[in-house]
């Protein structure tokens, strides 16, 4: 039947483009419309298919009643092309999808997809078994199993796997043993699977059958931050996709998502050299203003049970970046850490590590330093559950240098714990302390700045060793919030461990319960 209307089809449309191509053309000219008919919202271009009005009796109609519609499947719908979408039945009335798009049949185990531009959508088995084991995939029923006996109802194709829905196909020669399908996206789920998900009594194939946008036959979002298309990577990490080439994100409203996946820890950007340049604040640059191109990240952390380790740089980019990164977006939003330079050459990218950030909507920023700085870099990006103590035995290895930010995790004591500096305000202060250790290759001029810690504080440095025992300190300085503690050692060889150490009231000891901030520059 569906022969038949293709070819019927065919003729109407030239009928039609025929005729609106004449003066006074009417679609009931064209055998096509009515026009004593007044239009409204359910009017559309395609005629009711084989003469289908509603009326059983007339002689055309060998297809089904479809209400005075013109079509009761999606494949009733013409066959454009690719590039030109298809036409999905609603209602009984055809409309479009957008390009690239193909319509499902109500078959669960096949897919149909564009193998180009300029073609017609292809139905094909997957790759992958959409059915149950034991199964196959028929592309007329779905799921069936063949019988030995004809089946005549349901009931007598139930299986043993809870998960399928067991019909018996027309004709009785097949049972259909479906996968539920409860988002209604023509793909089964994934049902009854272990719990790493990769085995499943029911593999439908749907990811999550609970939302009719995520499913094999769905295309990637490349803004969103999730699986769309059920293979696991998301986004621009989707190899698969059209997302490698990033679309415009050179303001904060445009941002793209960064995919949180292990797999996958950096994105190749670009700030383009035809792109805007703008004025942009940030307090890590002198005069905490300046102008320079930028692209945008967001950063979703609102799904995590507690504090993250986040870091991010753009090391050895071969031009002078900033990078920010906002709560999120607007004039308005704060700006929770930066970093211009990660060592002492600006082309060598810029680094931050933030060591708690609470869960929330954040926005990494990357700019050029000046109007000139442009060119493609990989952003580098580290997510996962908030470090532990930072003690002389996991030292916060800051070889790479950069900015860093979080709270003192190694606990101050009158007895082991004991270790102020030797330039303390209060030598009997106990306070609680935060280690970095930099491995240098060769000769570096190591800078330590604490701008930004606003507690008393003072920082330390020692070669080879972290010991808590009281060995002498190469360089020590004591500082406030309002007068930072700094250290510059020039042409340092060899390990070296810093200390940024509370110091409390005399005879104190514990945390101060804020946020440091320590720029290191190897």
């Amino acid at each position: 039947m569906r022969r038949r209307q293709r070819e019927r089809r065919s003729g109407e449309i030239l009928v039609l483009v025929a005729c609106l191509a004449a003066p006074a053309c009417s679609l009931h000219a064209a055998g096509l419309g009515d026009d004593d008919a007044s239009p409204d919202a359910t009017d559309v271009d395609v005629p009711p298919v084989d003469g289908d009005d509603g009326d059983r009796d007339d002689a055309g109609d060998d297809g089904p009643t479809t209400d005075g519609g013109e079509c009761e499947t999606d494949l009733d719908c013409g066959d454009q092309t690719c590039s030109d979408g298809w036409r999905r039945c609603v209602d009984h009335h055809c409309v479009p999808m957008g390009p690239f798009e193909c319509p499902q049949d109500t078959v669960l185990c096949t897919r149909d997809y564009c193998f180009g531009p300029d073609t017609a959508c292809i139905e094909s088995l997957p790759t992958v078994n959409r059915c149950s084991r034991g199964y196959s995939c028929n592309r007329e029923f779905g799921c069936v199993s063949r019988n030995t006996t004809r089946c005549s109802t349901d009931d007598q194709c139930a299986d043993t796997l809870p998960c399928t829905i067991d019909r018996c196909a027309p004709g009785g020669e097949f049972c259909i043993h479906d996968p539920p399908d409860a988002d209604g996206d023509t793909v089964g789920g994934n049902y009854d699977c272990d719990l790493e998900g990769h085995n499943c009594q029911c593999p439908g194939g749907d990811c999550n059958d609970e939302d009719p946008t995520i499913s094999p036959d769905a295309l990637e979002d490349c803004r969103n931050g999730r699986d769309d298309d059920c293979d696991t990577l998301a986004d621009y990490a989707d190899p698969d996709s059209p997302c490698g080439n990033l679309s415009v994100h050179d303001t904060c409203e445009q941002a793209l998502t960064l995919v949180i996946d292990p797999r996958v820890p950096e994105v190749a950007d670009e700030l383009k050299p035809d792109a805007p340049s703008r004025p942009l604040d940030s307090w890590c640059v002198p005069g905490s203003s300046f102008e320079g191109r930028a692209v945008y990240w967001n950063l979703d952390l609102t799904d995590r049970s507690g504090p993250s380790r986040v870091v991010v740089d753009t090391k050895d980019c071969g031009f002078d970046t900033v990078i920010s990164l906002f709560r999120g977006c607007g004039a308005g939003a704060p700006e929770l850490i930066c970093n211009d330079d990660r060592n002492h050459d600006p082309a060598a990218g810029s680094r931050f590590e933030h060591r708690w950030l609470d869960p929330g909507l954040y926005v990494v920023r990357v700019a050029g330093r000046s109007p000139d700085e442009s060119g493609r870099f990989t952003l580098h990006f580290r997510v996962e559950p908030a470090a532990g103590q930072a003690d002389c035995d996991h030292a916060i290895r800051a070889t790479d240098g950069g900015t860093f930010i979080g709270r003192l995790s190694d606990p101050g004591g009158p007895l082991e714990h004991r270790d102020a500096g030797s330039c303390a305000f209060d030598p009997t202060a106990y306070g609680d302390q935060e280690r970095f250790q930099i491995d240098p290759v060769g000769e570096i001029d190591l800078f330590v700045d604490a701008t930004g810690t606003p507690f008393n504080h003072v920082l330390y440095l020692r070669a080879e060793t972290c010991s808590r025992t009281v060995p002498s300190d190469e360089d020590c300085d004591a500082g406030t919030a309002g007068d930072p503690a700094v250290l510059f050692w020039p042409a340092w060889a060899g390990r070296a461990f810093v200390t940024l150490d509370w110091d409390p009231p005399p005879f104190t000891e514990g945390n101060p319960d804020q946020l440091y901030q320590v720029l290191i520059l190897p």
